[in-house]
């Protein structure tokens, strides 16, 4: 089973999965940024985290001496998802259809650190529903993946 292809089998959310070129070059990290799912600026040019979202957050990262090659870059769901009405049990399916591709890439890329921005991304490496109140500010190591996350708002929100 090819697990990147056979996800949207099972997936409710109707659109093609990203490609995995857009996922970036997936390789063993220490750290590892997991957005929400792709947006149309990621899809036209093929890398997450671009346009004003991904500016903002790599220059604050810069501030710290850190650089966009030393992150892998993956989203809690592997497609575009487009609900405007953010339904949380339509949410919560998606991510149960691209949880066992997450999985094998958080495993494959071996990070030290997490880094969660949004609760889709939290909720995704927690293996449960959370809201951003409830982890925002606590460093928790997850054993499933051998790594501390830390958790974020979505920088879109700024």
């Amino acid at each position: 089973m090819n697990i990147l292809s056979d996800i949207c089998k099972v997936c409710p959310n109707q659109y093609k999965l990203v490609p995995p070129r857009i996922l970036g070059v997936i390789k063993k990290s220490d750290y590892l940024i997991i957005g929400e799912s792709p947006k149309d600026e990621d899809l036209a040019l093929k890398q997450l985290f671009t346009g004003k979202v991904g500016n903002l957050l790599f220059k604050d990262l810069e501030q710290i001496g850190l650089e966009r090659r030393q992150f892998a870059i993956i989203n809690a769901i592997l497609c575009p998802f487009k609900n405007p009405t953010k339904h949380t049990s339509q949410i919560k399916k998606v991510m149960a259809a691209c949880r066992p591709a997450i999985e094998t890439l958080i495993k494959n890329i071996c990070p030290k650190y997490i880094f969660c921005f949004g609760n889709i991304a939290a909720s995704q490496v927690l293996n449960k529903w959370v809201t951003m109140k409830s982890v925002r500010g606590v460093a928790q190591y997850v054993p499933e993946f051998d790594a501390t996350a830390f958790f974020f708002w979505h920088p879109a929100i700024y």
